[in-house]
């Protein structure tokens, strides 16, 4: 075995032999190994849905960072396709069949997501790092899409623009792109599944996602807040201070919450004298 397939093969697991922050995920909502304190939170969902860029960044951040420039994808796609196999059947055993698995790809083309969010500071890769880093997801990413059919049952796995499908269905995201929560309303119900916490997150939650968002109490999740505030640069990075604070000062007169419609965050808005900031939020509302 060479040294660099010990590495892959010897990288931090769980409870589950897989790539400990998503094992962690699983046996926090199952509740077993690192949580079995914990009382399962699985019952609250019908499909438990799987990023396969999250999945690959937590299989990848689990081998040691001093070996990452020099993995290729032919010596670790095996390795990661059992962690999707893993995930799989782990799923349908500690549900008892009750939860669907679905694994998705989204592609996140810059030029897409412009087209979406045209008034967005978008990050892209620009050092040799992340360049590395992105060169290398996508590569061992299209691997397992050429071989998609050989991996997934029907049904079991999509790839995407940006947009989320969803169905009629309670579903959890295994996810940490905050983008994909965007898309709530094409599911009956939507929960985020943190990687190492374990943790089901509800709506009200997620403005943890955005950057310094364990201080912003008042601000819901929305397409505007996740532009303003950013998503601690994984989508976007935070736009103007002056915009930032419009919102918090608006948060506080009209007693948002992190459950207020967008519909009453567009109208409160139309309560700002500065007519330059006005325009700007109202154009991000939109985009």
């Amino acid at each position: 075995m060479s040294r660099i397939i010990n590495y892959v093969v010897e990288r931090e697991k769980g409870a589950v032999p897989i790539s400990i922050p998503t094992s962690l995920a699983l046996e926090g909502i199952f509740a077993f190994g690192e949580y079995e304190s914990l009382k399962p939170t699985f019952g609250q969902v019908d499909e438990l849905w799987i990023n396969l860029r999250t999945l690959f960044r937590n299989f990848l951040n689990s081998i040691d960072r001093e070996v990452h420039q020099s993995l290729v994808v032919e010596q670790i796609l095996d390795f990661f396709i059992e962690d999707i196999n893993i995930v799989m059947s782990t799923v349908d055993i500690k549900s008892s069949g009750r939860v669907k698995t679905k694994f998705y790809l989204p592609l996140y083309e810059h030029k897409e997501l412009v087209k979406l969010f045209p008034h967005a500071n978008i990050k892209q890769a620009h050092t040799p790092k992340q360049l590395f880093e992105k060169n290398f997801e996508d590569s061992t990413l299209g691997a397992i899409l050429s071989m998609s059919d050989s991996i997934f049952q029907e049904g079991q796995f999509e790839t995407l623009a940006v947009k989320l499908k969803g169905g009629p269905f309670r579903a959890a995201l295994l996810t940490h792109y905050p983008l994909d929560l965007l898309w709530r309303s094409k599911f009956t119900d939507l929960f985020l599944l943190e990687s190492h916490t374990g943790k089901l997150k509800s709506k009200n939650l997620w403005h943890s996602k955005l950057t310094g968002g364990n201080k912003l109490n008042r601000i819901p999740f929305n397409k505007l807040t996740i532009q303003v505030f950013g998503d601690n640069s994984t989508m976007f990075n935070s736009l103007s201070p002056k915009l930032k604070k419009a919102l918090i000062e608006l948060s506080e007169r009209y007693k948002w919450t992190p459950v207020t419609t967008m519909d009453k965050v567009t109208f409160n808005i139309q309560s700002i004298k500065d007519a330059e900031i006005k325009e700007q939020l109202l154009e991000l509302s939109r985009g």
